[in-house]
């Protein structure tokens, strides 16, 4: 399994989103890493999402049918020095853990992301007050606030 980061940049229909849900589940099973330790990052929001739904998807097949569960353990140990098959309890079991532990991992859009370290780290960031999102209302607002200090 290749380790470290990771980057896909391919166009519109080409795997991407299976290859990064392969990827996670490599992470998970090979690499026993646990899903929370795990950042998959994306552009739009229904990527984001579109790639946690086809992990899901893959596990509940694989945790439901022991024909599934061989095929995807052979998809996913395919890159591996040392391929290994996994069994219907043991998808079941990661799919438990993954829904159980989904708050702290993250798939997520880019800006979200960066969104979230800033808010949780302000000062370290070198911020002086909370970060918010501004809606429309306060977009124009601070617009207005900043043309007068000019």
């Amino acid at each position: 399994m290749r380790e470290g980061n990771l980057l896909i940049r391919a166009s519109a229909g080409t795997g991407k989103t299976y290859a990064l849900a392969t990827r996670y589940l490599r992470l998970m099973l090979l690499g026993k890493v646990d899903p929370a330790k795990i950042v998959a990052l994306t552009f739009s929001r229904a990527a984001a999402q579109e790639i946690y739904t086809k992990i899901l998807e893959r596990l509940w097949k694989a945790a439901e049918s022991d024909d599934i569960a061989k095929k995807e353990s052979e998809e996913i140990s395919k890159a591996s020095e040392t391929p290994r098959s996994w069994d219907r309890s043991e998808f079941a079991s990661l799919l438990r853990s993954l829904i159980d532990t989904q708050h702290l991992g993250t798939i997520a859009t880019l800006d979200s992301f960066i969104l979230r370290m800033v808010r949780n780290f302000p000062l370290e960031m070198g911020f002086q007050h909370a970060v918010e999102v501004l809606d429309s209302a306060g977009e124009g607002d601070a617009l207005q606030d900043a043309l007068r200090a000019i």
